[in-house]
């Protein structure tokens, strides 16, 4: 048995690295029963990887070798006929709010810096070339967070549905 700080995985040769692992679950799921007896039931059980994202991690499912459904005894009630796994993946809402925030912040104190600007500097004819920079960074920035807006508004609309 291995210590608990050390896995054992498998490297190919192409770079992919798989690391097998097996876990026990006990769950108990919600039984639909308005069709009895000709009912089916579904069990479904999520599992994510906690310390990667899911772009770096593939799963698969796959039942074990050794894995026969007659070993699936049920009860008095029922019997298992077919047992199946699906892999499925489930992605969030992609709406930046983190973005969308940085880019509000920035805007907020580059007006702020105008503010201040405009208050210190003696009024004249010319406008300074610091108030054009000022000004443009501030156009840059809410473009930027429009598209935030834009480009994350079909995503969150699809996630809705």
């Amino acid at each position: 048995m291995t210590p608990e700080n050390q896995r054992q995985v498998r490297l190919w040769s192409n770079g992919t690295i798989v690391y097998y692992f097996s876990t026990s679950v006990r769950a108990a799921c919600q039984m639909d029963i308005r069709l009895f007896p000709f009912d089916t039931q579904t069990c479904s059980f999520g599992f994510s990887p906690l310390t990667y994202d899911f772009e770096l991690v593939t799963s698969s499912s796959q039942f074990s070798e050794d894995f026969y459904l007659s070993s699936e005894t049920g009860n008095g009630e029922w019997i298992v006929h077919n047992l199946s796994l699906v892999a499925e993946v489930y992605t969030g809402p992609t709406f930046d709010y983190e973005w969308l925030s940085i880019g509000l912040t920035s805007m907020m104190s580059m007006t702020l810096l105008l503010d201040m600007m405009s208050k210190e500097i003696p009024k004249t004819a010319a406008f300074p070339l610091l108030g054009f920079y000022v000004i443009i960074s501030i156009a840059i920035i809410a473009l930027g967070c429009a598209v935030v807006v834009i480009v994350s508004s079909p995503a969150d609309k699809d996630t809705k549905k």
